[in-house]
């Protein structure tokens, strides 16, 4: 069987590595972990199996962002996702704009053309 915690951790590594060739930082991006297909479980089992595996990716792999558990299937746990996700971004947006907000403003610098009188003109 595959061990989802193994295999999240694979995936990091491998976006760590990405990240490095390419000079961003995904250590200050935000992470979601979504677990799918928990319709494969057995429904009185399900609550259990999420727990447990929360669990291991906040221990093991000191994962710190939200955990979703959801069935695309039957679409359970997918309207808290999707709301989730709007939430999260229109917080960015509107930190963004905060941000843009906050920065002082360019100068805008409209040339006009004209003659001095003071200057001697040549025309070549």
């Amino acid at each position: 069987a595959v061990d989802p915690v193994e295999s999240v951790a694979i995936i990091e590594e491998e976006l760590l590595r990405y990240d490095e060739s390419h000079f961003t930082n995904s250590a200050e991006r935000p992470r979601w972990l979504i677990l799918n297909k928990i319709d494969q479980w057995l429904e009185e089992e399900q609550a259990e199996h999420i727990e447990a595996l929360t669990e291991r990716f906040r221990t093991e792999l000191d994962f710190k962002g939200p955990i979703f558990a959801i069935s695309a299937l039957n679409k359970q746990g997918t309207t808290a996702l999707v709301w989730a996700i709007m939430e999260f971004m229109e917080a960015a947006r509107a930190a963004d704009l905060a941000a843009q907000a906050s920065k002082p403003s360019a100068p805008v610098i409209t040339p006009s053309v004209y003659k001095n009188p003071n200057l001697e003109w040549t025309e070549e």
